[in-house]
């Protein structure tokens, strides 16, 4: 699990500690498993899930039923949703995840999504990496000017934190749903200050974040080596071309004084 780090200044006020505290802080997806997705038959497919006890049986035949807790990073979830482009990768994505939004925390109440909306928030929060501005106050005086005002309060509200004793210490960011997941996910990496790029690469579009002061075109040496062999391969596809239309033009220049 990728942990962020961060210090909490505590000496405000005298009814405060007086230490700065350094502490991880981990954020992941907490639900119940046992959901079951369905797909409509439709050219823009609705997603629809229903969640099913599950049931023990004990050693001693008694029977019992679980809330078969699981829990999933964050920011794989999010890998997991940049990757989908259609239906198939959609309903598997919800299949190993759950449902994009319940009504709160371990609740068996989901609402529908249609893939046009699963691709729409794919996009969304992509954006919400690369290039959206932090939330703040402004007027907003058309409707798309309102649309964007209200996701910005969305994406940068205060993010719940909840300090625990763990061995060591540590800040859980508890999210109760994938959408919940999403917004943690890029709150927390635009939180530490890099800035991100998407992958140079036509047919990657990967985003990637930039660590250091180095320019990067290319989210990996795979993908910077294969534009390189691309690349070459165009140039070398090119002077052929261009030297194909210069010999030609030399063989059309002979003939007419040859008077061929």
């Amino acid at each position: 699990m990728r942990l962020y780090t961060y210090g909490f200044d505590m000496n405000k006020t005298n009814f405060m500690s007086k230490r700065v505290y350094s502490l991880p802080v981990m954020p992941y997806l907490e639900t119940r498993g046992g959901w079951e997705v369905s797909l409509s038959d439709e050219s823009d497919p609705l997603f629809t899930f229903s969640w099913r006890r599950v049931e023990i049986v004990e050693k001693d035949g008694s029977k019992s039923w679980s809330l078969n807790q699981t829990s999933f990073n964050v920011f794989e979830i999010r890998e997991a949703l940049f990757s989908v482009k259609d239906a198939a990768q959609a309903m598997a994505f919800f299949q190993a995840y759950g449902p994009w939004q319940i009504k709160e925390h371990l609740s068996t109440e989901s609402n529908p999504i249609r893939l046009s909306g699963v691709l729409s928030q794919r996009d969304f929060y992509r954006d919400a990496l690369l290039s959206r501005e932090v939330w703040s106050v402004r007027k907003a005086s058309t409707n798309d000017e309102m649309r964007t005002l209200m996701q910005d309060w969305y994406l940068w509200q205060p993010l719940p934190m909840e300090m625990v004793f763990h061995q060591p210490p540590a800040v859980i960011v508890r999210c109760k749903d994938i959408q919940d997941a999403m917004r943690a996910s890029v709150f927390l990496d635009r939180l530490d200050g890099f800035p991100w790029r998407r992958c140079a690469r036509e047919d990657c579009g990967r985003v990637f974040k930039l660590e250091s002061k180095r320019a990067r075109l290319y989210c990996s040496t795979d993908c910077a080596h294969l534009q390189s062999v691309r690349s070459y391969n165009e140039r070398k596809r090119v002077n052929a071309a261009n030297a194909a239309k210069s010999k030609a033009r030399k063989t059309r220049g002979t003939n007419r004084k040859e008077g061929k």
